[in-house]
């Protein structure tokens, strides 16, 4: 992490009145830092909602793995998130219908779908 990134932190955190003490941060701390910083500017929902988008644009990589590995942390994320789960079966879906993959990778995509649906998630 940066230092001009952690000295942002500690300023929105501490609202500049401990930013000047802090020269020599311990881990505990920075992790309080972090924590607190992470409430104050994030919520649960655009964690979730960005962390899948990201993942969703991993579909379209190249190699195999990486793309078995989306299909797979979709599917939990879908089997997690209640909310997120018919937008990530959607996305699958879709994917699955005009995708150019190999066999192997629309078989195992298929069998992510399948398991979805079988958790009925519509």
């Amino acid at each position: 992490m940066s230092k001009s990134l952690i000295k942002n932190m500690i300023n929105m955190v501490f609202k500049n009145e401990e930013s000047k003490k802090v020269k020599n941060l311990k881990p505990s701390k920075a992790r309080i830092i972090q924590k607190k910083y992470l409430e104050q500017t994030c919520d649960d929902e655009s964690i979730s909602s960005s962390t899948y988008t990201e993942i969703a644009k991993q579909l379209e990589h190249q190699k195999s793995e990486i793309f078995k590995a989306a299909v797979f942390y979709l599917e939990q994320i879908a089997l997690n998130e209640n909310k997120l789960s018919a937008d990530i079966l959607t996305i699958l879906q879709n994917y699955n219908a005009v995708n150019k993959r190999s066999q192997e990778d629309r078989n195992y995509l298929q069998n992510a779908i399948n398991e979805l649906k079988s958790a009925n998630i519509k």
